[in-house]
């Protein structure tokens, strides 16, 4: 219950009603406590040791598995790893990532720096883990590093949290121009179009720059000056760059493990927590793969494309997918047609919410597999097709989504499931081609055995050598300790709007 944030006298009391009385319990109060403090006496200064020791226990028992650690004047600095779960996921959903550290994970100040993605579910999946005890230039180097030594594959993209202290000075910045005008929303409507080009945008911030007077801003042009690092239109032409635009989902994710881990935690006691939420991670992965593969279609467009896109995606997937063929159905029409060699370019005139303004795409088709691209991007940028395709394939009458590689790959599996020959013949071939593709790479660490006593049972033991790894030094971390950020008027208006009024028993009015 101490891996849910729930200490030994509630635990106790737990117990009790779930056993139905306290003669059914061995312990009391005390000795629930007792063992609690005895616990924290048997790791103190081992904690470090205790988890390496545990690390490589684990990589004994599989080889899959991946962890490094730095260690300074014989005190632990530096650690990350990652399971085999988090490595497969890491292949099939790695192509944009998210990190963003997160303060007060234990005792130590440690800072805590999940590696986060989206799986097919459009769920949080993990990719590993780190525990730095600064977040310096060489930190953040050496993370990065144990990273790609461990997955052996760079991601397409990586988003990272801006610094915070930025937020603050934007009131500061807009001033009377945020309050007075809708320079805000017009902002975030150029800043969130996922359909211009970056030339596009250019053209349109100078003018909403010089129609509100702002070039003399100097955080708007210094953000101006960076666009290319944080802009959703310069990552359009990466595969998945707009699966994840913010790191909202590493938030959330840090937020979930932050649930049962508290600033007083032991490392032991850290890496016990954390592997409790990646399993409640895991599990309700299963359960979403159960509900895709138990749901029963039921159609409500129309069209024998959707039948198709039902048993090809997820259950989350096709409701995003069933949208776009319903918006390519009502909201968009062919307007021009021409042939380039083997190839077929549609104009395709797409109608927004208003219904008064219209914007037109180039789709190009083939008819010879039925593959089609868009200048949208859609497919390029969120791994799905578009409503602008499924006007095309509409008016094709194309009632089957085209298989990538990875669905051809997945029927060949199927029809030779059965064929034990074909399938290792088959298993060979990819292995081959795989080979010739990248080349793996494993980290050897030698192992430890731990063995010993209840406390040992639970957290293990360490044969404490010549190279006996000591605690980290608890550092004054950013973003943590009794200096706050700057309180602007917005924070200040906030809290006067959230206090109650009182009522004057001397002039019957509320102040």
């Amino acid at each position: 219950m101490s891996l849910n944030r729930i200490g030994p006298t509630v635990a106790h009391r737990l117990l009790v009603s779930i056993k139905g009385c306290d003669h059914n319990i061995r312990g009391t109060p005390i000795d629930f406590k007792n063992f609690y403090t005895g616990m924290r006496i048997f790791i103190s200064d081992r904690d470090s040791q205790l988890v390496i020791d545990r690390l490589k226990d684990r990589y004994e028992s599989c080889p899959e598995f991946f962890f490094g650690f730095t260690v300074e004047n014989g005190k632990l600095r530096f650690i990350f790893w990652a399971d085999e779960v988090s490595k497969l996921n890491y292949k099939a959903f790695g192509h944009v990532l998210a990190f963003d550290a997160t303060y007060q994970t234990d005792r130590y100040k440690m800072i805590f720096v999940p590696f986060t993605g989206v799986d097919h579910h459009k769920k949080i999946v993990s990719f590993g883990a780190a525990l730095i005890s600064s977040e310096t230039i060489d930190s953040y180097k050496w993370l990065l590093q144990s990273f790609l030594n461990c997955h052996g594959e760079q991601p397409k993209l990586v988003l990272s949290d801006h610094d915070p202290s930025m937020r603050q000075p934007i009131v500061q910045v807009y001033g009377d121009v945020i309050e007075y005008t809708n320079i805000r929303s017009r902002i975030h409507l150029l800043v969130w179009n996922l359909f211009i080009t970056p030339d596009t945008f250019e053209s349109r911030w100078h003018y909403l720059i010089e129609m509100f007077g702002l070039q003399d801003n100097e955080w708007l042009n210094d953000m101006f000056d960076i666009r290319d690092r944080w802009l959703p239109a310069y990552f359009r032409d990466i595969l998945f760059g707009c699966l994840m635009k913010t790191t909202s989902r590493c938030e959330s994710s840090n937020a979930t493990f932050k649930v049962n881990s508290t600033s007083a935690n032991t490392l032991v006691k850290f890496m016990l927590c954390m592997k409790s939420r990646l399993n409640s991670q895991r599990y309700s992965q299963r359960i979403f793969e159960y509900k895709t593969s138990s749901a029963s279609f039921q159609g409500s467009i129309g069209e024998e494309i959707e039948k198709h896109a039902f048993d090809l995606y997820t259950q989350i997937v096709f409701k995003e997918v069933r949208k776009e063929i319903m918006k390519g159905k009502y909201c968009c029409y062919v307007t021009n047609t021409k042939s380039v060699v083997a190839h077929v370019l549609y104009s395709v005139t797409h109608l927004d919410k208003r219904k008064d303004i219209t914007n037109v795409f180039l789709v190009k088709f083939d008819p010879a597999n039925n593959f089609a691209s868009c200048s949208g991007m859609g497919f390029t940028r969120n791994g799905l097709l578009c409503r602008l395709v499924f006007c095309v394939y509409r008016m094709k009458k194309v009632d089957k989504i085209p298989l990538k590689i990875l669905e051809m790959v997945s029927q060949c599996v199927d029809i030779l499931r059965v064929d034990s020959e074909g399938l290792n013949s088959f298993a060979m071939k990819i292995k081959e081609l795989k080979s010739v593709v990248f080349q793996k790479s494993f980290k050897n660490v030698d192992a430890v055995d731990d063995n010993e006593t209840v406390f040992e049972d639970t957290i293990g033991n360490v044969n404490e050598g010549d190279d006996f790894i000591e605690n980290p030094v608890a550092v004054q971390i950013k973003g943590c300790g009794k200096l706050r950020r700057v309180v602007g008027e917005t924070d200040k208006n906030v809290e006067k709007a959230s206090k109650v009024a009182r009522l004057c028993r001397t002039c019957g009015e509320y102040v």
